[in-house]
């Protein structure tokens, strides 16, 4: 059985992309990128890792397509769009790639408990099944009851 990491960061600080990231978080304010990594994959019979947007722009999606085209145990990529400005275009373009696996927005920086359940959100989701991407929730337990309700739409 193929064991992949289903959720892995890797990113460049001069991106400019990790707002989050300051120099408070010590033991990763620094460059991680596939060869900080690979020791550990290979070290855990592990075959692959799946990498995950640390970042809310389509950029650094954008990127992460572009690390996982040139590194073989890279067998995905879920990133970030906008859903609030061509979330539907930019999934249907960002799709074109067989390594686009989904989304995963940031809900816990989002002050509204509720802003998923916009119903002009709508056409995102349609087009996030109809494309067979996943949806990554990022939450915190204030969430839970309302992608529960999202589920049930």
């Amino acid at each position: 059985m193929e064991v992949v990491d289903s959720h892995i960061h890797l990113w460049s600080r001069a991106r400019g992309d990790y707002d989050w990231l300051t120099s408070d978080l010590s033991e990763i304010f620094r460059d991680f990128g596939p060869e900080d990594y690979a020791p550990t994959l290979y070290g855990c019979d592990t075959c692959g890792a799946v990498l995950v947007q640390a970042a809310p722009t389509v950029a650094e999606t954008e990127y992460l397509l572009e690390l996982a085209q040139n590194v073989p145990w890279i067998r995905g990529v879920v990133g970030w769009v906008n859903f609030e400005l061509d979330a539907v275009p930019t999934l249907k373009r960002l799709a074109h790639d067989p390594l686009f696996k989904g989304v995963r927005p940031m809900l816990q920086d989002i002050a509204l408990t509720d802003w998923v359940l916009n119903c002009d959100f709508t056409p995102v989701f349609e087009t996030l099944e109809s494309l067979s991407l996943t949806f990554d929730a990022l939450v915190q337990p204030r969430h839970l009851d309302v992608i529960a309700r999202l589920m049930e739409r």
